[in-house]
Formats: C-alpha cells, sequence, structure tokens
C-alpha cells in the first residue's frame, strides 16, 4: 500500500510524504505490527521546485485546515530532496516481494509517482497491470453497507494513511473471503 501528500492534486503535484507498508491482503494485522514493515520519507518543498513540481493555493488552504498533527507530520526531519527520497523508495520496494501495488486511488497516488519518477529521469517502478484501488475493494466486499470505521493513526500522514488503508484492504478481503 503507498499514500503520498501532495501540494497539488495533479499528476505534476510537489510530493512532500510517502508512505507505504508491505502487508498480506489476507492477513489480520494491527496498525503496530504493519509500522514493522513500513517506509515513510518526507521531502522538501525547495527540491520538488528543483524538479518542476506544482503547488496549488486550493491544495495548501486545505492542508491549512487539517489537524495541527497532520500539518506537523509534513515537516518531520529529516526532510529529502526529492530524487533521493525516490531512490530510497524504490529501493524498499525492490527489497519486498509484491506483485500489487494498493492505493487508496491509484490514478492520484501512483500517477504522481511515475511522473515524480519520471521528472528525476528514473523508470516508474510500477507495471500498469500491478495498481490496485482500495476503493473498488470497498465497493465490492460493502457495496451496500458503509465499510466499518477503521482508527489507525493520524489522518493525512502518509505512513499512518498507507498502514489504515492496508487494514482496510486485510477487512474487505475477510469480508468478500467469509
Amino acid at each position: 500500500m503507498v499514500d503520498i501528500e501532495t501540494m497539488d492534486v495533479i499528476p505534476t503535484a510537489a510530493i512532500v510524504s510517502i508512505g507505504a507498508v508491505h502487508f498480506d491482503v489476507a492477513g489480520k494485522d494491527s496498525h503496530e505490527s504493519l509500522a514493522k514493515h513500513s517506509f515513510n520519507v518526507n521531502i522538501s518543498l525547495e527540491s520538488n521546485e528543483k524538479f518542476g513540481r506544482t503547488m496549488s493555493a486550493s491544495t495548501i488552504e486545505w492542508w491549512l485546515k487539517q489537524s495541527k498533527d497532520a500539518q506537523k507530520s509534513l515537516f518531520r526531519d529529516p526532510l529529502m530532496p526529492l530524487n533521493t527520497a525516490l531512490l530510497k523508495y524504490r529501493m524498499w520496494l525492490e527489497s519486498k516481494t509484491a506483485d500489487r501495488y494498493y492505493a487508496n486511488d491509484p490514478d492520484f497516488d501512483i500517477v504522481i509517482l511515475n511522473h515524480a519518477f519520471k521528472s528525476i529521469n528514473d523508470n516508474s517502478p510500477f507495471a500498469y497491470h500491478q495498481h490496485r484501488s482500495l476503493r473498488t475493494t470497498i465497493e465490492l466486499a460493502y457495496p451496500d453497507d458503509p465499510m466499518p470505521n477503521v482508527e489507525s493513526g493520524t489522518a493525512h500522514d502518509a505512513r499512518d494513511d498507507a498502514i489504515k488503508q492496508a487494514i482496510m484492504v486485510q477487512h474487505c478481503y475477510h469480508q468478500l473471503h467469509g
């Protein structure tokens, strides 16, 4: 599962945080157990700017309305340059055995990551056939009822969101498979 926090909502968006977790879809993990298998980097805005990444006023205004904890999570040290963070993320991904990459919405997270890899002159680590959507998974598992609430960490902290979303996939798996 991957989650990113950005300063825009288009493919060129400045990425300020990447959170990810390696998990077993059929597992029943807690936040604490998944945290041991997680990845997190925070990225400097200045380095995003150097690579032509964009920021929008509406997204910045949205961030100003989020919790103080979410805002603080964006600027936790160390702040890495974009290229270093992406290469570190690639190395973490390559150390895992994964044939699927989940995101809340791959059309957001993975599209922006793919564009960012391209902006640093690197290839994407994601093949098109590996993308999976949490939203679609929830809709399949809970077509008529809302999904049970999953509380896990700070909302809009990329690592915490990735962990929460992985737990949600696991809930859906067990809903679908009994």
